[in-house]
């Protein structure tokens, strides 16, 4: 399935316990990301060692030019520092909802 919004080509099949697409048991392959597979078929084999980043963001997308082969260092040095992204754009919506409604209990709100 095409978003078109942001042009990810999202997997709908099974996924992993991490939200990514889980294709090794649709291809008889054991466990194996969709990500992956889909790169591999349209793009070629990955180097020994290299993962690959969703520059998307996005788990499930397959979508090979969303998709950049770098070492698990830098992708997991980019998955922490997106994962910092977020928690800072959670805690600026607290503080807007603060500003905006300065009556609610904040015990409440999610994210």
């Amino acid at each position: 399935m095409c978003d078109l919004a942001s042009g990810c080509w999202l997997w709908t099949g099974p996924t992993t316990k991490k939200g990514y697409g889980d294709a090794g048991h649709v291809f008889n392959l054991g466990p194996n990301l969709a990500h992956r597979i889909t790169y591999m078929l349209l793009v070629g084999p990955l180097a020994r060692g290299h993962a690959l980043d969703h520059l998307c963001r996005t788990p499930l997308c397959v979508r090979p030019d969303h998709l950049e082969p770098v070492s698990d260092e830098v992708n997991t040095r980019r998955m922490l520092a997106a994962m910092r992204r977020q928690r800072a754009w959670q805690q600026v919506g607290q503080i807007i909802r603060l500003i905006l409604y300065p009556s609610l209990p904040t015990d409440s709100w999610v994210g």
